[in-house]
């Protein structure tokens, strides 16, 4: 951030990539997992206040959650290897 500081930031059009994250972590875990289960684990969330509720993603929590849902699951949601042979990433070509 600039100038060496911390900035608070609120609402759903910071939290939705940060969530959106969270359930990707949870795919990376057990990719059967569906929407109940991906919500149920995300759902460990932080109280805040009484006033607040709760509102704080907590990482830790969801992927302890999933890993009670999926005991077999890998360690590590990040594979060894990423395969990307297929995967074109030349630019986009601009100006058509």
């Amino acid at each position: 951030y600039p100038w060496n500081s911390f900035a608070a930031a609120w609402g759903t059009s910071f939290s939705t990539p940060l969530v959106a994250g969270a359930a990707s972590l949870l795919v990376g875990l057990e990719s059967t997992v569906n929407q109940d289960q991906a919500a149920s684990a995300i759902a460990q969330a932080q109280l805040l206040t009484p006033e607040l509720g709760y509102g704080r993603l907590d990482l830790f929590q969801a992927v302890s959650a999933g890993r009670s849902l999926w005991p077999n699951a890998p360690e590590s949601a990040v594979p060894d290897t990423c395969e990307a042979s297929g995967v074109d990433w030349s630019p986009e070509p601009q100006g058509q």
